[in-house]
């Protein structure tokens, strides 16, 4: 129907004449809807004029009684609701990189912000390393010994707990609620954290030098010691801890992962080595991926290992066959890794420069879930010596020796309707068939 058009319509066996206004739509009900409550007539989408028996429809709405959705309006749900659609400007407020989606029955403008990342908070203390759970982290704060810091407020820090160890703090690992110390000196020390506000002490054990790193594994603990070596011992019962084997290696070993069965050790000098663990107290070797560089840290995700050495980088290996590693690819970082955390193929690297110099160090987020491109979507720069990283709930936390604990937001993201995750890497609860992610058929 055009506007300022006259139209005659029979309704009732009367005849009425009616004009449209310039202003906005009116739109005559069709016969089919006589007897209806007038008020009904437009479908709660505009308002029923009786005078002109027609509807002006509400913005976003057109037709006699408006139900359908006028130009740049859409109904992807098919709800009855029409949502703004999409248009060449909708987006462009933020930046070239973002798109417009309103697939979901909304307009969303999708993309991700790689180059502000925003820094959460801070906590003022000596950090080497650190693990997190349950919105607490527990800080290596070398001759300051453990603290537990409550970070569920990364603006407001709380420090809950303590404990001073004998020797510098430079490394833990936490299983369940057991925290095992690993100090700079000969001595290892073993913690219930249950109570994170009074850890308690379950048991200690020295070696002939000093300790460079703790691993559990059920009830095995494995020792590295500085120099080289493993020494395994039995923590069932942390007052009375048994020697179990060593494990003879050329180097200092700076990291291990356990799976399946297996271990997979870094030898500082020699590169990865593979042990079968089906008989704890004899491991065997059965495989080896030698690096000419230092190698410092690892991390598995799926078949999948990650290591990172001081000259090539980030390396990633298959490991499908654990007795035969295959190299996959490698990619170049900015300094000397001193952590790593792998969430579902993003990578998480802190780094120090070997000059030190501002802004020599802090960490790197790689995608690295297509190994045959990895890209670096983020480089945080930082003062002094970034140490370990850990990547809880898209948050990013950092040991930085100087500075203290920090704290950054990961990349701000906004997924297409149906994704979801840090970097829309997965389908939301419903949907499926990623990248795509349609909504799941509705089961009979």
């Amino acid at each position: 129907m055009l506007t300022g058009e006259w139209y005659k319509l029979i309704l009732s066996g009367i005849i009425l004449f009616t004009i449209a206004c310039g202003s906005e739509q009116a739109n005559t009900p069709d016969s089919d809807d006589e007897g209806k409550n007038p008020e009904d007539l437009c479908h709660d989408h505009g308002s029923y004029q009786q005078e002109t028996i027609s509807c002006i429809c509400d913005v976003g709405y057109q037709g006699d009684t408006c139900v359908d959705c006028a130009e740049g309006y859409q109904d992807y749900d098919e709800d009855g609701e029409c949502q703004e659609a999409c248009a060449e400007e909708s987006c462009a407020y933020l930046s070239d990189e973002y798109l417009c989606d309103d697939s979901g029955g909304a307009i969303r403008c999708v993309g991700c912000d790689y180059v502000h990342p925003q820094r959460l908070g801070s906590y003022q203390t000596f950090a080497h390393d650190l693990v997190m759970s349950e919105g607490l982290a527990y800080v290596a704060a070398g001759s300051e010994g453990l603290r537990i810091l409550d970070v569920s407020d990364p603006e407001a820090i709380l420090l809950v707990g303590q404990y001073q160890t004998e020797y510098p703090l430079l490394r833990l690992k936490l299983q369940e609620k057991t925290l095992y110390l690993a100090t700079d000196g000969p001595l290892l020390e073993i913690l219930d954290v249950s109570d994170s506000v009074t850890p308690t002490w379950l048991g200690s054990h020295r070696l002939d030098t000093d300790v460079s790193g703790v691993f559990p594994v059920g009830n095995l603990l494995y020792v590295a010691k500085q120099g080289g070596d493993l020494v395994i011992l039995d923590v069932t019962d942390p007052s009375v801890i048994h020697h179990v084997t060593n494990i003879v290696t050329e180097g200092t070993v700076s990291d291990i992962r356990f799976r399946s069965g297996y271990a997979y050790i870094l030898d500082q000098l020699q590169g990865l080595l593979i042990y079968d663990l089906s008989n704890a107290a004899k491991p065997s070797f059965v495989g080896i991926y030698e690096d000419t560089a230092v190698v410092n840290r690892l991390d598995l995700e799926g078949d999948r290992l990650y290591l990172t050495d001081s000259l090539e980088g980030l390396s990633i290996i298959n490991i499908v066959d654990p007795r035969n590693p295959v190299w996959m690819a490698t990619k170049m970082i900015p300094g000397e890794s001193m952590g790593l955390d792998v969430r579902k193929g993003l990578v998480y690297v802190s780094y120090r420069s070997f000059y030190d110099t501002p802004n020599s160090s802090g960490y790197e987020l790689l995608d690295a879930r297509n190994p045959n491109h990895i890209e670096v979507i983020r480089n945080v720069y930082m003062d002094n010596h970034a140490q370990g990283i850990r990547v809880e709930e898209d948050i990013v936390y950092i040991a930085n020796t100087s500075l203290g604990l920090m704290i950054y937001d990961s990349v701000d993201c906004t997924c297409f309707w149906g994704q979801q995750g840090g970097l829309c890497e997965e389908c939301e609860e419903g949907y499926e068939g990623f990248p795509d992610c349609q909504p799941m058929p509705n089961e009979p």
